[in-house]
């Protein structure tokens, strides 16, 4: 699973969308660790939305960040300011609240122990 995933991840920074997710089908044909197939989840969620901004994918995005939670908590967090961005940039299309849902659940994960690789912080904002 690690060499797909890094290869659909490389796939999918170049834009190769159908080459990432053929990568990931491969990828879930075999024995995956929850992590593993947790960032399975992420990579599917981080590929609707580069390929298709609108859609499905904050709440893509949102699913792979709960799945995220326990295993890796910091890559959650990460992930629920993609989905955060997602559902910002999709807000017109939504019929539901994924905007408050991701931002209910972002709160709701326990303080890092160490300081974040990305923030909530816009410009000029203190942390």
């Amino acid at each position: 699973m690690r060499q797909r995933g890094g290869a659909a991840q490389v796939h999918l920074q170049a834009g190769g969308f159908g080459k990432a997710l053929e990568l990931l089908a491969a990828a879930e044909a075999g024995p995956l660790a929850k992590l593993q197939a947790a960032r399975v989840d992420l990579l599917h969620a981080q590929v609707a939305f580069s390929s298709s901004p609108g859609g499905d994918a904050a709440l893509l995005l949102l699913k792979a960040a709960q799945r995220l939670e326990p295993l890796d908590p910091d890559l959650a967090r990460e992930t629920y300011l993609d989905a955060w961005e997602a559902a910002y940039v999709a807000r017109h299309q939504t019929v539901g609240g994924e905007l408050e849902e991701v931002c209910r659940a972002a709160r709701a994960l326990p303080v890092p122990t160490h300081p974040p690789r990305r923030s909530c912080a816009g410009p000029g904002t203190r942390r």
